[in-house]
Formats: structure tokens, sequence, C-alpha cells
């Protein structure tokens, strides 16, 4: 019986090794599944997700089965936050492997005695990429910036790129350091978006171990969204863009 147990162990033991703990299997239980697992890029980067609810479960039960999971794959968690949106509670895990392959979990309450859970697997070779990338430049990355929104003042552009690659949608990204204040950089993005037609749609400020400050605009088929991520130890300011259009 022993060595009947051992080989059974020894058989599971290299299974996971060579194929992995199944992330994408739903937790056991009263389930309904809202997407299946799907496969997309974004940015050359190849993305599985998929969404379930689970019904009258706590949700460090929930935690402990990923957790288990997860670490039975070489995965490491290396992040984690709670947030309110939109008057729900959310429960956001990332992990990361040897092969810098991260795992996102979000676990979001609902007042029906349920918690959505959303699974997110990335193969991030841009993680690979950005080791060797120039994030603190003395001058522009080689780039571009979008015409009809402002760069930010006294900036210098970290990165830029176009996908296509997403739901029949153009995304623009560009990252700038700038080293004005985060209250300059907001008031600079709300007066001169109008200049561009661009009109607001939202702006709130979420608080985590640093701040970020969002506003959103929209122009006729295309939105934009502008995040300012700041410390408060003022050196520099990170300002991200993302415009996106319908292809």
């Amino acid at each position: 019986m022993k060595i009947f147990t051992g080989i059974t162990f020894i058989i599971l033991f290299w299974y996971i090794r060579l194929f992995g703990a199944n992330i994408f299997e739903p937790y056991k239980g009263d389930i309904k599944i809202i997407n299946n697992l799907k496969m997309y890029y974004y940015n050359g980067i190849k993305i599985y997700q998929m969404k379930y609810r689970v019904f009258n479960v706590d949700l460090a039960e929930i935690k402990n089965y990923y957790n288990s999971k997860l670490k039975l794959d070489g995965y490491n968690k290396y992040e984690e936050e709670c947030k309110r949106v939109k008057g729900n509670i959310v429960h956001h895990l990332k992990f990361m492997n040897k092969k810098n392959e991260i795992v996102k979990l979000s676990f979001t309450y609902h007042p029906l005695n349920n918690i959505e859970i959303a699974i997110t697997k990335i193969n991030n070779k841009m993680l690979n990429y950005s080791k060797n990338f120039n994030f603190h430049p003395k001058k522009d990355n080689p780039g571009f910036d979008v015409k009809d929104i402002p760069r930010p003042p006294k900036s210098i552009r970290i990165t830029s790129y176009i996908n296509t690659d997403f739901h029949k949608w153009k995304y623009y990204n560009i990252i700038y350091k700038s080293f004005l204040s985060k209250n300059d950089l907001s008031k600079f993005y709300m007066n001169k978006m109008k200049h561009f037609k661009w009109k607001a749609s939202y702006s709130e400020r979420f608080f985590f171990s640093e701040g970020v400050y969002w506003m959103t605009f929209k122009k006729k088929d295309r939105n934009c969204l502008i995040s300012i991520m700041y410390s408060d130890d003022f050196k520099s300011n990170i300002v991200s863009i993302y415009c996106g259009e319908e292809l």
C-alpha cells in the first residue's frame, strides 16, 4: 500500500511539474459560468480569461482553494488589494511564476450571497523586455504622441504603442514621466482637453500604496482614459494615456 501511495505521489508530482494545475477549473459547488475560457492577444501578449459565479461560499475558502492550486503550479503571490467598485467590494490577488507568467484573480461580492470570480492568465513577454528597457530616460524614448491629446508639460516620453488585436478596437497607449505636481497635471488636462473637443465624462481618485487619479474623456466614437500615478514624496509623476477607437 505504501509503495502504491508513493508511486501515485510521484506520478502526481511530475504531472503537475509538466502540465501544471488547471487554474481555470471552477470551484466545486453551486456555480454559474458567465464567460467560458477565452484566449486573445493584447499588444502581442497572449491572455487567457474566464469568469463565473459561485453561491453560498465564504471568500476565505475560495482564496485557500486558489492559493493551493497556484502554489502547486509554481506561482507566488506578490500583490493583494481590496477596493469598492460600484457599491461592491472587490478583492484582487496577483501571482507570478519563474517564467514571468501572471495570474490575476478578482473576487466581487454581490448582495445575493454570491461571489463573482474572474481569472486572468497573462503570458507576459513584455516583462522580460522591460528589464532592459529604459524607464528613467533623460530624453524621449522612440515613439509617438497623439495629435489631439496634449502631452503633459515638463515631461519625458517613456513608451508608446498601438494595439489592434483587442476585440476589433484600436488602442493607443503613451506613458510619460512628468515633473509637474498631480494637482497641476489634473488641472492641465481638465482645461486642455476642452480645446481639442474632448468632453470629460468621469474622474475619481483611488488610494493604494501609491495614489492614482483617473480622468476619462469622450470625443465622438473615441474614448480616452488618462491616469496620473503619484506618490507622497513627490519627485515625478507617471502619466498614462489610453485612447481607443472602434475599427
